[in-house]
């Protein structure tokens, strides 16, 4: 198997977001800046304020024309509230659930 060898592109920064405090605008301005795609993967996603301050960023996204994903997964968000995919879809964007739910995929013997 050949390793994947990636390629680093001019242009593009990292910067380290320490906290909710942080994180959130940050990722709300992300969605409001995005022009082409927005890709979010996340552990937990919450219908809290910030949960549907960013459900709302992504879906005003949507509804520009840009083309969002949101993936979450299946044993974090257990408990995902069914009505923030419903407004992420509403406005065209797309939610996928990526790990089994099902007692046979846990870590239990």
């Amino acid at each position: 198997m050949t390793p994947l060898r990636p390629r680093l592109v001019a242009g593009n920064e990292v910067t380290l977001l320490q906290n909710g405090a942080e994180y959130f605008p940050a990722l709300e301005r992300a969605m409001l800046d995005a022009k082409h795609t927005v890709f979010l993967e996340t552990y937990l996603f919450e219908a809290d304020p910030s949960g549907w301050r960013i459900a709302r960023a992504m879906a005003a996204a949507a509804g520009r024309g840009v083309a969002v994903h949101l993936i979450i997964d299946g044993f974090g968000c257990a408990a995902f509230d069914p009505a923030l995919g419903q407004h992420l879809q509403g406005a065209g964007g797309a939610n996928r659930d990526f790990s089994s739910r099902e007692p046979s995929a846990t870590l239990e013997p």
